[in-house]
């Protein structure tokens, strides 16, 4: 037979066989240490075989929504990636936004390489212009504002 009790320290639910009654576990949610308590009958927990003899299994109502015509989607569609949407040959005009401070990897620059792969990927004749920005942000290590740049990259897929 199994035993349910709470851990003392988080509240978290817990079930166990009764023959590890009175062993130290740990808590798989807050890793206090607990002792398993010894079984009585207001933590025993009835047996699949014969539920009728412990506690009555609690009955769930659940009502599921009627709708009388379609349902709404939720859940979008994700957007092709660069290489499907430069295939496609319904094209439309988008934009891409390369942050240079986004770029900057444990003292490496890299945004020549990043924007150099995406208007790699896009491809020349689907490029229809790329400008640049210069902006203003709060560095949160030093709370100073800096000054950063980046690119704007207006294509077709």
């Amino acid at each position: 037979m199994d035993l349910s009790f709470t851990c003392p320290n988080c509240k978290q639910e817990l079930v166990a066989e009764s023959k590890g009654a009175g062993s130290e576990i740990e808590c798989p949610s807050c890793s206090n240490m607990l002792t398993i308590p010894d079984a009585i009958p207001q933590n025993v927990l009835p047996h699949s075989s014969n539920e009728s003899d412990a506690h009555p299994k609690d009955e769930k109502h659940w009502s599921v929504p009627q709708h009388d015509g379609p349902v709404e989607s939720l859940i979008e569609e994700a957007l092709p990636s660069l290489e499907v949407s430069a295939k496609d040959t319904e094209k439309r005009i988008r934009v891409k936004t390369i942050r240079h401070s986004d770029c900057v990897e444990v003292g490496h620059d890299k945004f020549d390489e990043i924007a150099g792969e995406v208007l790699e990927k896009i491809g020349q004749e689907n490029t229809l212009h790329v400008h640049p920005f210069n902006y203003d942000r709060l560095d949160l290590g030093t709370r100073q504002m800096v000054s950063d740049y980046g690119i704007m990259i207006i294509f077709r897929a």
